[in-house]
C-alpha cells in the first residue's frame, strides 16, 4: 500500500505542477475568462504549487501528505464549483473533479496508514 500511496502523491503533485508551471498560460486564460483578478490567480497557483511540494515531502512525513492532500481537495472542489457555476462542460470539469477525489482518497489513506519512509521502499 505504501508504494501505491507514493505513486498517488507523485501523480497529484505532477498534475498540479504541469498545469500551474508548464501550462501557466492556459490557467491565465481560464482565470481571466472567469473574471478573476491576476493577483487571485497567482495566489491560487502559488498555494497549489506549495501543496504539491508538500505532497512530495509527505513521502517522508505523512502529516505533510495529509495536509497537502486535504488542501488540494478543498481547492479542487472550489474549482469544480466555479466550472459548474460558469456552465462549463463536463470535459472541462472532470480534471478538477478527478483530482479532488484522488486527493480526498490520499488524505484519508495516508492518515489511516500513517506511513513514513524510513528505508528504501522500492
Amino acid at each position: 500500500m505504501q508504494v501505491v500511496l507514493i505513486i498517488l502523491q507523485f501523480f497529484i503533485a505532477f498534475s498540479i505542477f504541469n498545469v500551474w508551471v508548464l501550462r501557466y498560460k492556459t490557467m491565465a486564460a481560464d482565470f481571466s475568462q472567469f473574471g478573476f483578478p491576476v493577483w487571485f490567480r497567482n495566489v491560487v497557483g502559488g498555494i497549489k504549487v506549495f501543496f504539491s511540494i508538500m505532497l512530495i515531502a509527505g513521502i517522508w512525513n505523512y502529516h505533510y501528505a495529509v495536509i497537502a492532500a486535504a488542501g488540494i481537495a478543498l481547492m479542487m472542489t472550489a474549482a469544480v464549483y466555479v466550472h459548474i457555476k460558469e456552465g462549463d462542460s463536463f470535459q472541462r470539469i472532470w480534471p478538477a473533479l478527478g483530482l479532488a477525489i484522488l486527493s480526498i482518497g490520499l488524505a484519508l489513506l495516508a492518515n489511516y496508514y500513517k506511513f513514513e519512509v524510513k528505508d528504501n521502499v522500492f
